[in-house]
């Protein structure tokens, strides 16, 4: 509503906004996030199953998702977005030049450090994931299987659930 009469101020369609004595209220910041122990054991959970089903990517992609989103507090679409060609082993950096559907949220790429856990787990599943040229390659199924890995770790299960772990990293 804001946007739409902030644009007929900017038509000459209204000289003010009639919203503008009223009072909004007041943002409630989400703060969900796993505790250290829980962070852990999600971790733990997603890397046993992912060393169990080592031919089904499913388990591998979901593991290595949920440890980029907690060890470095990547946002889900930038965890789904990560291309290997973004990936350097080599001097463990990481470069978020894009979100899944196009640039990071603030428009500008960013370089992080990877930690040696994470250089790790991305080296051994770098082969195993060829040929394809997103780092997580979950599809369809990757949803359904999250829930259930916060189910089996015995993680709370939140309304924004890969934010959850956004804010896990930030805790942490």
């Amino acid at each position: 509503l804001g946007a739409a009469l902030s644009w007929a101020i900017a038509q000459e369609l209204l000289a003010q906004s009639p919203m503008a004595k009223v009072p909004l209220p007041r943002k409630e910041h989400c703060t969900d996030r796993l505790t250290s122990e829980e962070a852990k054991r999600l971790l733990d959970v997603a890397k046993q199953r992912a060393l169990r089903n080592k031919p089904a990517k499913l388990h591998y992609s979901l593991f290595i998702g949920v440890s980029l989103a907690i060890r470095l507090g990547l946002r889900r679409g930038e965890v789904f977005g990560l291309r290997w060609q973004d990936v350097d082993l080599i001097h463990h950096r990481l470069t978020v030049a894009r979100s899944y559907e196009g640039l990071p949220k603030n428009g500008k790429a960013r370089t992080l450090p990877i930690p040696s856990p994470l250089a790790e787990e991305l080296s051994q599943w770098k082969p195993l994931c060829a040929p394809s040229l997103v780092v997580c390659p979950l599809g369809k199924m990757g949803m359904r299987a999250f829930q259930n890995l916060l189910r089996d770790a015995e993680c709370p299960y939140f309304s924004r659930p890969w934010h959850a772990l956004r804010h896990t990293f930030a805790s942490l």
